[in-house]
This record gives structure tokens, C-alpha cells and sequence, in this order.
């Protein structure tokens, strides 16, 4: 498999920008690493469990 660019990166961000996806990728060693999308629903998960564990 060739490696991927940042050109590379850029399109596929913008297609799943498009798309409606709120995912961050990374190039390493020239392959794409796709992180998982942050939104609302997990920041407020992480609140919820932060204050549990405050109880």
C-alpha cells in the first residue's frame, strides 16, 4: 500500500466533514489514524463520571 499525504489527510477530512462526521485523523509512518469524534455526548458522559466520582 503507498503511503499516505497530507493531502491525503486533507481530503479524507473533508469528505467526512462533509458528510457529517466529527472525526480528527492523523498521519504516522504515512498511514492515517482515524480518532473517534468528540461531541457533546461525550463531553457530558466524562462530566457525569467526573461528579460520581467526586460522590
Amino acid at each position: 500500500m503507498p503511503e499516505m499525504t497530507i493531502k491525503d489527510v486533507e481530503r479524507i477530512e473533508s469528505i467526512l466533514s462533509d458528510a457529517g462526521f466529527d472525526y480528527q485523523l492523523e498521519l504516522e509512518e504515512g498511514s492515517i489514524i482515524i480518532i473517534g469524534p468528540s461531541d457533546i455526548i461525550t463531553s457530558e458522559v466524562s462530566v457525569e463520571f467526573a461528579c460520581q466520582l467526586s460522590n
